[in-house]
């Protein structure tokens, strides 16, 4: 993490930034108000269909606040752009973000709603960083032709789906079953509703169970983390 300058992300805040590469991508970061730069936090980087970062990262602030995440909402990558041209722009940020903002590199977590939890999947077997956990909501790994794609093993991964949503719950099971073989837990949220972001209760589910999992299995498996194979 960066020594000095990091009194710029005020706790309690959000910061509004662009990217200084080519993508030129914004993007938008929850700063927690128990931020501490020598402990630094969890970090979640989410993910929209319509690359509308501000607005899923809204969705999941509160929910952040109360187990001390920094969260970072993604602009640009959307739907309609293929799975490479969408992690450029995600590597850009995402790479920017870890090298200006303290944050602990072992609990690196993708999440997004839509075709914004296709691009958190990807980003688990592309991204060179460990990711330690997934939030899916009302999304799916993208078909069974990619379902022996490296995934990052023992990783965490909520899938959250409205009880009317059937597209994103019809392929719970079989993606579930696929990430169980790369050792991933995997656990499945449901709320009154159909295709869109959950409720404010429901992050709140999935945030204290990401905690959780933590705490009883992600300590351990950290060390076991590497490229993926």
């Amino acid at each position: 993490p960066p020594k000095d300058g990091w009194l710029e992300w005020a706790p309690g805040k959000v910061h509004d930034k662009t990217t200084a590469g080519a993508a030129a991508a914004g993007y938008h970061i929850y700063i927690p108000t128990t931020f501490n730069a020598t402990n630094p936090p969890p970090i979640l980087f989410l993910f929209h269909p319509h690359g509308n970062g501000s607005e899923i990262m809204n969705a999941f602030k509160a929910s952040a606040e109360k187990v001390g995440w920094t969260v970072v909402g993604c602009d640009k990558a959307r739907n309609k752009m293929s799975i490479a041209e969408g992690d450029v722009i995600i590597r850009e940020i995402m790479d920017e973000v870890e090298k200006t903002v303290p944050c602990n590199d072992k609990r690196i977590y993708v999440g997004g709603f839509s075709g914004g939890a296709l691009r958190a999947y990807s980003a688990s077997y592309t991204y060179p960083e460990p990711i330690a956990g997934i939030i899916a909501c009302g999304g799916w790994i993208g078909g069974q032709d990619l379902y022996s794609s490296r995934f990052r093993r023992y990783m965490a991964v909520a899938m959250i789906n409205g009880k009317d949503d059937a597209g994103a719950g019809g392929w719970a099971a079989s993606d579930g079953a696929a990430l169980s073989k790369r050792k991933c837990e995997v656990k499945t949220f449901s709320f009154d509703g159909g295709h869109q972001i959950p409720p404010a209760a429901t992050l709140d589910n999935v945030m204290k169970w990401m905690e959780e999992d933590w705490k009883n299995r992600g300590t351990k498996h950290a060390q076991e983390w590497g490229p993926p194979r």
